[in-house]
């Protein structure tokens, strides 16, 4: 079981490592360091030093390992809701692509189950396939 969490734990940081240096690139508007990730050497060095934070606060406890879960938690949510209401501000703006529209249906989860397409799914197949009918 240790082997399996040290080599799944290995890849989950070599690709946090490739979106470190992506964002920290787009952040600082370089690219020379949202090239970082493909430097072979610089990417085993930051993975063993994500492993080796990841090993340290494993050491302090359960309890600093769960209050950095919530705040790792709490960070995705923020960064989440953000996403979320900039999507539909630019959606409601009309700043989106201009084929895309706001319809309430994206919300409707039923059609998803079903084996039926909704009514509006019906009209994305019938404006690319060219043809005024719904299919």
């Amino acid at each position: 079981m240790v082997i399996a969490t040290i080599i799944v734990l290995s890849n989950l940081a070599a690709v946090g490592v490739e979106f470190f240096y992506l964002t920290l690139g787009r952040v600082f508007d370089s690219t020379w360091l949202s090239g970082l990730d493909d430097d072979k050497t610089v990417n085993i060095v930051t993975t063993l030093v994500f492993l080796a934070i990841a090993t340290w606060v494993s050491m302090r406890g359960i309890t600093t390992s769960e209050r950095i879960q919530y705040v790792l938690v709490a960070f995705q949510m923020v960064v989440l809701i953000t996403f979320a209401v900039v999507a539909l501000i630019q959606v409601g703006d009309g700043g989106a692509p201009a084929h895309l529209q706001f319809d309430i249906d994206w919300f409707n989860r039923s059609p998803v189950r079903g084996s039926r397409r909704s009514p509006s799914a019906s009209r994305v197949r019938s404006s690319r396939s060219g043809s005024g009918t719904p299919v």
